[in-house]
């Protein structure tokens, strides 16, 4: 059989390790899956973050040339005065490539002394024929620069009329600069699309004006086709493509704001968001297994501790459950182990007693009984001779015999037997007495015997209702756990949000995103912690409650002991009544006895007159023949009871026999100390 610490490491190791695996398991796919979220959340944050610097750039350009288009000498539509004006826009932003001044039937002064027509071109559409307030071209090839750039274009308006249009062209590189400085996740690109779907800014320059969205899939960008319909939608949101080796990428896309029909997209291996999921998981799961590993030791430990006193005690209690009385109960603790080894020790010392006691008592009840019997068949040898001679005178008065010599000798022969009747019932009844005392002890002594085992029913109360507290308090410390898993998760909340505004904030808030993912780790950290408590106190209110289920066993079973001891003091009470009984009977005995000795000495008086009363003697000896019948009929009585209390004594003696001690012999005959 497993010992208890055996039992103890199994079922609750087993439970610890099982609910680690669970938390484990479970905190490996929350983590991940809340690492995955805030990565991409946090993509996409950078994503917008990037958008608002190019829309910003874009619009301080687009600033700048709509003040020239409100300045006099552009106004005038006079090239001569207005050249002057865009050369020197163009001299002060490096952006620009050069200026154009376009009125409305599409001719075009350029500051590179070009005339060209663009009425077919788009952004002049969109000025004069849709009247908008600005436009903004797709990107193509600078003729001068050969490199990508594009045209911002507003109208010139005088006296509330739309008399021509003044644009830039605006060079790409300075966005390819800007977006080259963002390394999302230290492994990411940023892309700019225009309002066609072509790439203008790639980090791999063979995809620059060269990869359309809508022809990506034909180029090896597979799944980037689909995508290419929600950008140029002007929609915001994220997908999975793969590039031309295979390799898995996450694409996050958002409009800008200025540049209708343009996006940025942001591009980052999929393999580098999985990355750092498992690498924050890692940390979880040591802390796991660390504190698996704690809270084992902690437990065997405290297994050790709790279980050395009961290994201690039990061979003990095993010998005193087979009734060797020479045990120790000898523990050095004072939990409630240690005062059950006391009460243990304090009840086999009054058992002890006790037994004793009870070994005496028997031998007085054989004694007794043996006196009685002894007693008894003298009373019927002395009554089968006085029934013999009284048939004796009574058939010699029915012959009317004249011996009265043989009469007078029967005579004194029945006074003579009367008396030593009457001397042997004497000896009985005090015999008797004295088999009622020692009962009585017994008696006494299995009443203060119920008096201790209801001390120990009572301590055995008490350790219920203690265990009952800690339950109670048990369930105290898992609410307080419950507010400290709750107070983790609003700091979770609020470190997430304070990421999300330090990400916004750009580059001034990158210090303030760290001291916001420390607070939210020490968030998870406090939560996962206070889970892991939670899990333990259940465990320990589980044990508890099975504790409290054993104590109140014990109860019980004490309960039922002492129910077994008041059925003893019944069956002495009874063994009482039946020994007053028996001295009632022979105390019966004696009255006769001494009636008979009378009888007897009044017949030894009228023996003078026996002749002449013959007759009157005939029915005197006739009703003293049926006297002595009941005496007969008492004695018998007598023998029985004696014959039970011997097999009273006997059956006590086997009874207790069961018990052993160093000197047997000696506890029979010690005198009993009182008990307390």
């Amino acid at each position: 059989m497993r010992s208890i610490r055996t039992k103890i490491l199994v079922y609750v190791l087993s439970v610890v390790v099982v609910s680690f695996v669970v938390i484990g398991i479970i905190s490996y796919f929350e983590v991940s899956k809340n690492v995955m979220g805030v990565t991409l959340d946090l993509t996409s944050q950078i994503n917008k973050a990037v958008s608002g610097d190019i829309d910003e750039t874009i619009h301080g350009l687009m600033n700048r040339i709509e003040s020239i288009a409100k300045t006099i000498r552009v106004r005038s539509m006079d090239w001569e005065e207005a050249k002057g004006a865009l050369h020197d826009l163009s001299d002060s932003e490096s952006a620009f490539e050069g200026g154009f001044l376009s009125w409305p039937d599409g001719r075009t002064e350029t500051t590179t002394n070009k005339t060209v027509d663009i009425s077919n071109r788009d952004y002049y559409k969109v000025i004069f024929e849709q009247g908008a307030p600005y436009a903004i071209s797709e990107a193509v090839i600078s003729l001068g620069t050969q490199k990508p750039a594009f045209v911002i274009a507003f109208p010139v308006i005088k006296d509330g009329q739309r008399v021509g249009l003044v644009g830039f062209n605006v060079s790409l590189e300075r966005f390819s600069e800007l977006v080259s400085s963002f390394k999302p996740l230290g492994h990411g690109y940023v892309v700019i699309v225009d309002n066609t779907g072509t790439v203008v800014t790639h980090p791999n320059a063979n995809y620059i004006m060269k990869l359309k969205l809508s022809e990506a899939d034909s180029q090896g960008f597979k799944g980037l086709s689909a995508v290419g319909s929600a950008v140029l939608s002007g929609k915001e949101g994220v997908a999975d493509v793969y590039d031309p080796n295979g390799n898995k990428l996450k694409v996050f896309y958002a409009p800008l704001e200025y540049a209708q029909g343009w996006s940025t997209m942001v591009v980052i291996p999929a393999s580098v968001v999985n990355g750092m999921a498992s690498k924050s998981v890692i940390p979880v799961i040591i802390t796991i297994v660390i504190a698996l590993i704690l809270v084992s030791l902690i437990i065997f430990y405290v297994a050790s501790r709790t279980t050395k006193p009961l290994v201690a005690i039990t061979s003990s209690v095993e010998r005193f459950g087979q009734g060797n009385l020479d045990v120790s109960f000898e523990v050095k603790t004072q939990d409630e182990i240690g005062r059950i080894a006391a009460a243990c020790k304090d009840a086999v010392d009054k058992l002890r007693q006790v037994i004793a006691e009870a070994f005496n008592i028997s031998a007085k009840n054989k004694d007794a009984s043996e006196n009685m019997a002894s007693a008894t068949q003298e009373i019927t040898a002395s009554l089968q001779n006085i029934n013999s001679s009284m048939q004796e005178i009574y058939s010699l008065a029915e012959n009317n015999s004249a011996a009265i010599e043989e009469t007078s000798a029967g005579i004194e022969e029945v006074a003579s037997g009367a008396q030593s009747a009457a001397k042997s019932a004497v000896d009985a009844a005090e015999a008797a007495r004295n088999a009622i005392n020692a009962v009585e002890a017994a008696n006494e002594q299995m009443t203060g015997c119920t008096k201790q085992l209801e001390v120990v029913r009572d301590m055995s109360s008490d350790s219920v209702n203690k265990t009952d507290h800690l339950v109670s308090s048990l369930h105290s410390i898992t609410d307080f756990v419950n507010v400290i898993t709750g107070i983790a998760d609003q700091t979770n909340l609020l470190a997430l949000n304070a990421a999300i505004e330090a990400a916004r904030a750009g580059e001034h808030g990158r210090g303030f995103a760290v001291v916001a993912e420390e607070v939210r780790k020490l968030a998870e950290q406090s939560s996962k912690a206070a889970q892991e408590i939670k899990g333990l106190m259940s465990d320990l209110d589980v044990n508890a409650t099975a504790t409290a289920t054993t104590i109140k066993e014990t109860v019980d079973t004490t309960m039922k002991v002492i129910n077994a001891v008041e059925v003893t003091q019944k069956t002495l009470e009874n063994a009482t009544a039946q020994v007053t009984k028996i001295n009632d009977s022979i105390q019966s005995l004696a009255s006769i006895a001494e009636e008979q000795s009378a009888s007897t000495q009044e017949m030894a008086s009228a023996t003078n007159q026996i002749a002449k009363d013959a007759t009157r003697m005939a029915e005197l000896v006739e009703d003293m023949r049926t006297a002595l019948e009941e005496i007969g009929k008492t004695a018998e009585t007598i023998a029985r009871d004696a014959v039970g209390l011997d097999e009273g004594a006997r059956k006590l003696e086997e009874v207790l026999s069961y018990f052993r001690a160093a000197n047997t012999q000696g506890v029979q005959r010690a005198a009993l100390k009182p008990l307390n």
